[in-house]
């Protein structure tokens, strides 16, 4: 399942509606798409489409925007846990092929 399009759908018909609160903040369907959508172009032009792409940040509200734009963008987005670091996720990475890392 494309979760962005699903975002993109909400932000046409949507775009003020609540769409998230984290940490005393609000985005809104239109405000999340946004940006979704620019990190999504950055993708792109980095080549990420096809390609996995690991998901790394302690930032949750970044985690599901990053994960959301490498859908977007073509990419198959996998979500890492901020604690796994240093040899270990770099052993990750290379096990499963991942190319691109978003952070």
């Amino acid at each position: 399942m494309n979760y962005s399009r699903i975002l993109q759908k909400y932000k046409q018909s949507q775009p003020e509606k609540l769409f998230l609160v984290w940490d005393q903040k609000d985005y809104s369907y239109g405000q999340a798409a946004d940006r979704v959508e620019h990190m999504a172009e950055l993708l792109r032009a980095a080549g990420v489409q096809g390609n996995t792409v690991a998901v790394y940040a302690d930032d949750p509200v970044f985690q599901l925007l990053g994960f959301l734009a490498v859908q977007q963008a073509g990419g198959i987005p996998i979500v890492v846990h901020e604690y796994i670091k240093g040899e270990d996720l770099t052993l990750l990475l290379r096990e499963n092929q991942i190319g691109f890392l978003l952070s």
